[in-house]
């Protein structure tokens, strides 16, 4: 008999003046075929032809559809906007125009920037260790030929990337007066050579020295309300063992531009009953979402449906339930998905669960056996929080600023847990 995971997902809730305590349960299996999943129905297949004199695309199914709609770019509404096409009379058939469609369907994402003096490694090489006008010197003699003046360098001087310094003073407002309670010097977490390019991990260290700190002042009677910190990190200019001058990289600048990069091949969604299947710009089907009424997970709480994400198996091809995301009407836990891996036995890869409270949004991803994973939350004002991993109440950062959020207007990370029955 293959395990199933009963979980129950709880928080500290407040019902007019008391605080209760509130837990919804779900049954969430280990393998994909411990849930009650409806037959995948027979997928259409499509066909598309350009027709470039007129500038239109027509599409043809292998069956009656209900509906198609075109993932497009439409003038004042931006990307990834769902048209619904016109039918033909047999239901299999739709035409459409692209001249109103800027660029390709299907675009899913698109990310835009512009350059000015950004060092590109153009025409140019490391030309050692001197001052700023040796290196320019000896660059324009080596482009001289090539036209190239000294305005059209960038020389940069180098900065060693391991601070001199890196320390946290702490203060604490009494009656509104900023007051220094003492300093933690972090200077070796930040050049530990063990964690360089590892920024979760040196994020975790950095979080367990500050609860440190904070729980000295608690214990030292301050109110942790009151106590805010100061990050002062400082650089020196790298002088290399080997030089006695600070060194200087020097660029050929560019003349200002703009750039563009797009992605994605979801052009397509067809809706044939109650699933809905996505192709890519030629037709092929990527994915199939099939909707049914039923609460899969068989909670306690009242569900408006649950969509079974079907994809290809890479290699043989063969459809697979990858995830499963029931919907419910419940004044704390709003979602349940749990993905499923394509292997033999269909293992459960993880689930998230995404919670309400006071019109914040949590979202929370666990593993197969239910320990935290991930978690971000996202306020009234749409400013996102991630989980700062602390055992004290300072438990989000803000992902824009890393500062951490200190006025606990955010549930603490020991409200959203999920305790396996």
């Amino acid at each position: 008999m293959k395990k199933i995971l009963s979980v129950l997902m709880s928080a500290a809730l407040l019902v007019s003046a008391a605080a209760v305590a509130h837990a919804d349960e779900a049954t969430i299996p280990l393998y994909v075929d411990g849930l009650d999943i409806p037959a995948l129905q027979e997928v259409p297949q499509i066909a598309t032809e350009f027709n470039a004199g007129k500038e239109t695309t027509t599409l043809w199914s292998n069956m009656k559809v209900d509906g198609i709609n075109v993932n497009a770019y439409v003038n004042g509404g931006g990307y990834n906007q769902q048209v619904a096409l016109q039918l033909d009379e047999s239901g299999t058939s739709a035409t459409y125009s692209n001249r109103d469609m800027k660029r390709q369907v299907g675009i899913w994402w698109t990310s835009t920037g512009t350059w000015e003096n950004d060092p590109t490694y153009l025409a140019w090489r490391f030309v050692g260790t001197m001052d700023k006008n040796a290196a320019i010197e000896q660059i324009l003699k080596e482009l001289h030929d090539k036209g190239w003046s000294e305005s059209d360098l960038l020389v940069k001087q180098n900065m060693n990337e391991k601070p001199t310094s890196d320390i946290f003073n702490f203060y604490v407002d009494v009656e509104g007066e900023k007051t220094y309670v003492g300093f933690y010097d972090v200077t070796a977490i930040t050049n530990d050579e063990a964690l360089k390019d590892k920024d979760e991990e040196k994020q975790k260290r950095y979080n367990e020295a500050i609860d440190g700190v904070l729980a000295y002042l608690k214990d030292q009677g301050y109110n942790l309300d009151a106590v805010s910190y100061e990050r002062n990190t400082v650089y020196d200019p790298e002088v290399p063992d080997w030089a006695e001058g600070t060194t200087y990289t020097v660029y050929l600048k560019q003349e200002p531009g703009h750039w563009y990069d797009c992605g994605g091949d979801e052009a397509y969604y067809v809706k044939v009953g109650t699933q809905t299947s996505m192709h890519g710009r030629d037709g092929t089907c990527h994915n199939v979402y099939a909707w049914t009424p039923e609460d899969l997970f068989n909670s306690d709480m009242k569900c408006t449906g649950t969509t079974v994400t079907w994809a290809k198996v890479k290699g043989t091809g063969a459809w697979y339930p990858a995830a499963i995301s029931a919907n419910y009407e419940n004044s704390f836990v709003t979602n349940v998905t749990a993905t499923y891996l394509a292997d033999v036995n269909g293992s459960l890869q993880g689930y998230t669960v995404t919670y309400s409270d006071k019109g914040v949004v949590y979202t929370v991803d666990y593993n197969r056996y239910g320990g935290m994973e991930t978690a971000k939350a996202v306020d009234l004002n749409g400013t996102e929080f991630k989980a700062a991993g602390s055992s004290t109440g300072f438990d989000w950062v803000n992902t824009a600023t890393s500062k951490f959020l200190r006025n606990f207007s955010l549930l603490p990370l020991k409200e959203l847990k999920v305790t396996i029955k």
